[in-house]
């Protein structure tokens, strides 16, 4: 079956104060073999000169670009979420601001899809590259193992222990009307795809994505306590699921988190327990005292930020649609 034909990808790219990254992506857009993209772009209050930025490039029009402005910053979650609402295509691909794409990647990706057989396309969720950051450095997990296989979403890391940072092609209907729970300006992805453990996958042993680990106002590698309910929420999601298949050990630690971001996320004990959909047991409430603890240590040492009511704060803001398709 020949996905190739006329197949529309979207390239999905949600941005806070990064213009000086995104000429890189979009001329990395440019550059593609593969032509039938549009690029989608949430700007997440921004004022450094993006908002400048998109509108020249969307009066360029050398591709076609949906451009979503918010006056303030709502979180990744909703312009996720946003993206995908917009996003018409045969298959999506996120690129996040200070990341770019290597020139044939998108075609590589498809061509990859294209040789699944007809009858069991269905069956499959996303083909997967590898990451590196600007000097060459493998950002997949495990890239020793990082070849070309096909397996579940599941067993890419359970069987094959491979994670990390991906360049992930997805076939748009398989996500569906599945979002991200918007709870907080920030969630961890893993809860969002935990649905999707059983569908199939194949990974490509090659880089297709460029990624750059200097940014300024990068999520991870912080040392506050932020984003703590959207963290919760994704343990919630993405471990209580498989929680009574853990070690006791594990089963303490993953609680041990939970409960603490929980704590900071003013996610109340009856609410936590709800959420958490899974046999508690010994571990979990030991993980409860041993959370409460450390949530206390990190109050004390003045590390918690409650971007939650960042969110809930910017909630009710509507975003400023322009396009040029």
């Amino acid at each position: 079956m020949n996905h190739l034909i006329n197949s529309s990808v979207g390239i999905l790219t949600s941005s806070w104060n990064r213009c000086k990254y995104l000429e890189s992506l979009y001329q990395s857009l440019l550059d593609q073999s593969y032509k039938n993209i549009y690029w989608i772009v949430v700007d997440d209050g921004s004022n450094d000169g993006t908002k400048e930025f998109m509108e020249k490039v969307l009066c360029e029009g050398l591709i076609k670009i949906t451009y979503a402005r918010f006056n303030r910053r709502v979180g990744k979650c909703r312009a996720d979420n946003l993206m995908m609402d917009i996003a018409n295509t045969d298959y999506v691909l996120w690129c996040d601001s200070d990341d770019y794409l290597k020139s044939h990647s998108i075609e590589k990706l498809l061509n990859e899809w294209n040789k699944i057989p007809e009858e069991l396309e269905e069956k499959y969720l996303a083909v997967i590259g590898m990451c590196s950051d600007v000097y060459g450095n493998i950002q997949s997990s495990n890239s020793d193992s990082f070849r070309k296989i096909r397996c579940t979403w599941g067993e890419l890391d359970k069987v094959y222990g491979m994670n990390g940072d991906m360049c992930i092609l997805f076939k748009r209907k398989r996500i569906g009307q599945h979002r991200f729970p918007e709870v907080d300006l920030v969630m961890s992805e893993s809860g969002f795809w935990s649905k999707f453990m059983p569908m199939q996958i194949i990974c490509i042993s090659e880089i297709m994505k460029i990624m750059c680990r200097e940014t300024e106002n990068r999520v991870s590698g912080s040392k506050k306590m932020e984003y703590t309910r959207g963290k919760a929420y994704a343990i919630a999601y993405a471990d209580a699921p498989v929680f009574s298949s853990f070690s006791t050990k594990k089963k303490f630690l993953t609680s041990s988190k939970y409960h603490r971001y929980c704590i900071h996320g003013e996610i109340g004990i009856i609410e936590r327990g709800v959420l958490f959909k899974s046999v508690k047991g010994f571990p979990y409430y030991l993980g409860l005292l041993f959370g409460s603890i450390q949530a206390l240590k990190d109050m004390f040492q003045g590390r918690v930020v409650k971007t939650h009511k960042i969110f809930l704060k910017n909630k009710g803001i509507k975003p400023i649609l322009k396009r040029n398709d």
